[in-house]
């Protein structure tokens, strides 16, 4: 057990700490580190020094391992912009029409980029089936993706899931037919499946639940269910995951137990053998054909391993198993690692896998069940409060009655309907699950726990209260040590603003320019979009502020600055965050104010507008885009430049400035690189939200 877990410590290292950038080097250390374990092992030497010189190879050998797959990522990387290109391929995923538009993975077979995938975007009138070979001609765009503040790495994610750059269809030169590769056929099967469910539930209310709980297709799910899950704590049955594998590994292997027992032949293999490798097989289909998600992996992996040590006649205790098949998870993908589902996924089994070794023969199943739950809570309250800052206070009770019903009941006969095209019985099935779903939509309006996010060394104290809670050894003092430690998850210091200072975030985004003031009791929205399409202005508004709001749990806005003549656009913004739970009022602040200790002067002409913010400590804040503020001393402690629509912005090199922060199209980047390369620019720091990502700022 402790090799496989060095091995999974180097792969890690190397994900959070990653200090070699030659393969030459990865290679040098990767190689003698493997050979010099692979010698100490044949020796079969026991010795404590063996064994610690055994696990510091493994960590090694993880470390370079993990640092190649690394390097040749970013080796496949897209590296610059490539017009009206010629591409070989296929669809690999199945389309998804968003709010970013039409797209899917493309998988080049031919030329430079062979074997790269891409996010290719396509107008729906293009016609691209999947399952078929194409040569198209398209625009190749690398992953130029700026972060915003608590907004998912979008880059780091494609990254993650071997996505090289994007790709802008042009023009379809050749449909070359059905291509019979695997992955492509498997594409295509996959949305012959989605499309008929969605055909066969009649797009009933929870039709992209019911879609996501038998091919993991997730994309139908609308966001008001997804908040809906996370409320009430029941997200893990939305994913395929270990519950569904097991379920059609178990049906298969009850089947094929059936079935041979009824053959006149005898077997010289044992029938639960030969049963549980058909159940395998049937897990591995299954598992391939819902997208092999990291939860999908670690129960296929168990699965694989249980057959493997069944057919051998060994035994290997279930944490032993477990470590394994983590391992096996990093060694295929590496990436894997940096995903939340990872913890999430072996964290909870491995504490129920530790409470069934430890308590499930010296306690009774009503006990054992109910103490399974409680460490379950236990176990996930801290990691949750650490990546979500909530935690559902209904999640026990909602997964009393969704999983036994969803999970148990609905999900294999949702399969078996689904196998076999019954297709009255899936519209039943539908019907059904809206019914389902009502106690979930009532336990769903309690509101959550919010905290702010604890330090991770907080987090790794609290762990060790819940691990002194649950060791089966009488410890003096033990769960009142437990206790004390647990609690300090709680020992957070507030992020309340107070009166006379701001804090304000600026966010990057190519569509617009989004801002957020946030005073003791108030928040100020600027948003200047780059056109008036709405779409644009509403993918910009979903990728940077929302996930702002949602992670802050900001659900008003007491102010609107905006630009835009486009009425259509400030409605459309007003209710994507209505549907968010965030109301916003389109109020503008007064010309000169007082909020919140702040003195606030607000001046707009045509479409140009300044705001001007002086704080408790005398210090100025200029929003705007260019326009000379009527309020100028010359010295200013953060200048946010809204570059459009453009507006020669001379008074700011006669002005003192801390830091600069522009935000402007990328129509205006040689003009913003004049304004930077100033030689009479009095600025401290200059941050280009448009290349440097979002700014924050707070007062002190």
């Amino acid at each position: 057990m402790f090799n496989y877990l060095a091995l999974a410590a180097g792969i890690f290292s190397a994900l959070f700490y990653p200090l070699i950038s030659s393969k030459s080097l990865a290679f040098f250390i990767l190689l003698p580190s493997i050979t010099i374990y692979v010698f100490i092992a044949k020796q079969k030497l026991i010795l404590s020094n063996i064994l610690i010189l055994k696990c510091i190879l493994l960590i090694l050998a993880g470390y370079s391992y993990s640092s190649l797959r690394l390097i040749h990522s970013q080796e496949e990387l897209i590296r610059e912009s490539i017009p009206s290109i010629l591409l070989s391929g296929y669809l690999a995923s199945i389309p998804v029409n968003d709010i970013k538009g039409l797209h899917a993975e493309f998988k080049i077979t031919d030329g430079t980029f062979s074997s790269n995938k891409i996010i290719l975007y396509f107008p729906e009138s293009s016609n691209l089936i999947a399952g078929n070979m194409y040569l198209i001609k398209a625009n190749l765009k690398p992953l130029d993706i700026t972060s915003n503040i608590h907004a998912n790495d979008y880059r780091q994610y494609l990254i993650n899931n071997h996505i090289s750059g994007f790709g802008y269809l042009q023009e379809i030169l050749v449909n070359q037919g059905s291509d019979y590769s695997p992955w492509s056929q498997l594409t295509k099967i996959r949305y012959s499946t989605v499309n008929y469910l969605r055909n066969a539930s009649q797009d009933s209310k929870y039709s992209g639940l019911m879609i996501a709980l038998i091919s993991g297709y997730q994309n139908l799910i609308p966001t008001s269910q997804w908040q809906l899950f996370r409320n009430t704590g029941i997200i893990h049955l939305v994913s395929i995951s270990g519950l569904h594998i097991t379920l059609v590994a178990t049906i298969v292997i009850f089947l094929v137990n059936y079935i041979l027992r009824r053959l006149p032949m005898k077997f010289t293999i044992p029938l639960q053998i030969i049963a549980i490798w058909f159940g395998l097989v049937a897990a591995f289909c299954y598992s391939i054909f819902a997208g092999f998600s990291i939860p999908t992996q670690r129960t296929f992996y168990l699965l694989l391993i249980s057959a493997v040590l069944l057919s051998s006649r060994r035994h290997t205790p279930l944490l032993h198993k477990l470590t394994i098949a983590g391992t096996l998870v990093l060694l295929i993908d590496p990436f894997a690692g940096l995903s939340s589902s990872f913890w999430l996924s072996f964290g909870l089994v491995a504490t129920i896998f530790m409470l069934s070794t430890a308590y499930q023969k010296s306690m009774n199943k009503v006990k054992f069940w109910f103490t399974l739950q409680f460490a379950i809570t236990l176990v996930s309250f801290p990691i949750s409060l650490y990546l979500f800052k909530t935690y559902s206070l209904v999640s026990i009770i909602a997964n009393l009655w969704a999983v036994p019903l969803i999970g148990t009941v609905l999900t294999p006969l949702l399969l078996v309907t689904a196998l076999f095209h019954i297709t009255p019985g899936i519209a039943l099935m539908a019907k059904a699950l809206i019914w389902i779903m009502i106690p979930i939509e009532y336990l769903g309006k309690i509101p959550p726990y919010l905290q702010i996010s604890p330090s991770l060394p907080t987090i790794l104290i609290c762990y060790l209260g819940i691990i002194l809670f649950f060791i089966p050894k009488s410890l003096p003092y033990k769960n009142i040590t437990g206790l004390i430690l647990f609690c300090s998850l709680f020992m957070t210091a507030s992020d309340k603003i107070e009166l006379g200072r701001i804090k304000y975030i600026d966010f990057s985004s190519s569509l617009a320019s989004i801002s957020l003031i946030q005073t003791n009791t108030a928040n100020i929205l600027i948003d200047i979009p780059y056109n008036e399409d709405e779409q644009s202005q509403l993918k910009a508004i979903n990728n940077s502020l929302l996930p702002y709001l949602q992670t802050e749990y900001i659900s008003h806005i007491n102010y609107f600055i905006t630009t835009t003549s486009s009425s259509t656009i400030e409605s459309g913004v007003i209710n994507l965050l209505a549907n968010n739970q965030i109301t916003l009022d389109k109020t503008r602040p007064e010309k000169d104010a007082i909020i919140d200790g702040l003195a606030v002067n607000f001046t707009s002409s045509d479409k140009s507008f300044a705001l001007i913010i002086k704080d408790s400590l005398e210090n100025y804040y200029y929003f705007g885009n260019g326009i000379n503020p009527i309020e100028n001393n010359g010295k200013w402690k953060t200048v946010t430049l809204i570059a459009y629509p453009w507006r020669n912005p001379e008074w700011i090199y006669n002005s003192h400035i801390d830091t600069l922060i522009i935000s402007s199209p990328s129509i205006y980047k040689n003009k913003i690189t004049r304004i930077t390369d100033n030689l009479n620019l009095d600025a401290k720091k200059i941050h280009d939200t448009g290349k440097n990502g979002s700014f924050s700022f707070i007062s002190h």
